[in-house]
């Protein structure tokens, strides 16, 4: 448990260095739009990325929870890497088209009643190259190969940001070559990915069909609480879409990109922890855990203490005073998301103990309250009221989840 330890440590160190990076980049594309497109067309630029998004999540199938199990298990060897990439992807891009297809009608009435142009010219080539990476990715998690990981979130970042520059620079700022930015940068990464797995695989394409079906079925099990997890953490945007204006959802998003920084300590950690509960051994799983959770919650309330302290300077120097608003709203969502952290954690042990069954009821409790608390408090408090609602449903899910873990463990995080 101690070589595990100490390597897993060294991972989650490398990790957390790509992700400060990635804070810097996601800042800069935040501040670069921000400024540029003004409230509005940030908003709605967020929105359109966050559909994409929900959608290329419904149609991967959680594909890489899947693989990070069946390599884990020997099921798959680096000699399967880019079939996998492949076929993971043509079958996620067939059922992204079918669902955004399906879908147009309800969102153009409900969220993109009031853009000029068709929404789902950008969502499904943004969706592609969101599952292309997604999958990418995974893979190379599966294989523990955590620097490759770390080097293309790099320079995915990288990418965007320029080519986001560059076009406003030539062309001037707009909306629709903020989304070009997105779609053509990912396309790129996309390309890299598929060219490094194929040189990874010694240029063999190979893939046993029944092993990929039995890693899709397994995927499936935890893909509900996927799903259901994935609009909890959206809702609040769609919500605020439909019930207040782009501006709102422009002001809002800022202060999601702020307080979603705790996500990139809890993301370093659990993208390295769940592959290493398998390497520990079934006695030390538990240990090895709490351990982390402890490291996990007081990283996380230092994050959010500083970002209380720092927060409103950062938004007024970076974003101005049209953005001055989304301080308030930083300061009510950070205790939530500190929850928010454990409960990652929480998936991440679940799922690795195959219990992903149990995953669903935190996740539907917490969905229940974020949805009835939006439509509630909005009218009343307008955006405050969104990040209310969203905080007290993050304390519910981990309410929810910590229990369960207590009945099965026998022991307190």
């Amino acid at each position: 448990m101690r070589v595990s330890t100490k390597n897993f440590t060294t991972h989650v160190s490398y990790a957390l260095a790509t992700k400060l990076f990635l804070i810097f980049c996601r800042l800069a594309l935040s501040v670069l739009t921000a400024r540029l497109l003004g409230p509005s067309d940030r908003g709605l630029l967020s929105l359109i990325v966050q559909t994409s998004g929900s959608a290329s999540t419904f149609a991967t199938m959680s594909i890489g929870e899947g693989l990070v199990y069946s390599h884990g298990t020997g099921r798959f060897d680096r000699s399967h890497s880019v079939a996998l990439y492949l076929y993971g992807s043509i079958c996620s891009i067939l059922l992204l088209t079918i669902f955004l297809f399906l879908a147009s009608p309800i969102i153009s009435r409900y969220i993109f009643s009031d853009i000029s142009f068709n929404s789902l010219i950008f969502t499904i080539p943004l969706g592609c190259v969101v599952i292309c990476e997604y999958i990418g990715l995974s893979i190379l998690k599966s294989l523990n190969y955590f620097t490759a990981v770390n080097i293309f979130s790099i320079v995915s970042k990288v990418v965007c940001l320029s080519n986001m520059s560059i076009l406003f620079f030539i062309f001037g700022p707009s909306l629709e070559l903020g989304l070009y930015a997105y779609i053509s940068s990912g396309g790129m990464i996309c390309l890299l990915l598929f060219l490094f797995l194929l040189d990874y695989s010694n240029y063999k394409i190979i893939i046993n069909f029944k092993d990929f079906l039995e890693c899709s079925l397994r995927s499936l099990k935890i893909h509900l609480s996927t799903i259901i997890t994935e609009i909890e953490y959206r809702a609040d945007i769609f919500i605020i879409g439909a019930l207040l204006t782009f501006d709102d959802v422009g002001i809002y998003s800022i202060s999601v990109v702020i307080a979603q920084m705790l996500w990139y300590v809890s993301n370093a950690v659990n993208s390295i922890l769940y592959p290493y509960i398998f390497k520990v051994g079934p006695k030390n799983q538990l240990d090895f855990f709490i351990d982390i959770m402890k490291k996990l919650f007081y990283a996380s309330v230092f994050c959010a203490l500083l970002l209380v302290l720092i927060g409103e300077f950062l938004i007024n120097f970076l974003y101005g005073d049209e953005f001055s608003r989304s301080y308030v709203i930083l300061v009510i969502l950070l205790p939530g998301l500190v929850f928010d952290t454990l409960s990652r954690g929480l998936f991440t042990w679940f799922k690795a103990q195959n219990m992903s069954s149990f995953l669903a009821y935190g996740s539907l409790i917490s969905l229940f309250v974020n949805v009835s608390l939006n439509f509630l408090l909005i009218p009343i408090l307008g955006l405050e009221g969104a990040a209310l609602a969203s905080g007290l449903s993050y304390v519910a899910k981990f309410l929810v989840l910590s229990l369960v873990y207590k009945y099965f463990a026998q022991r307190n995080l």
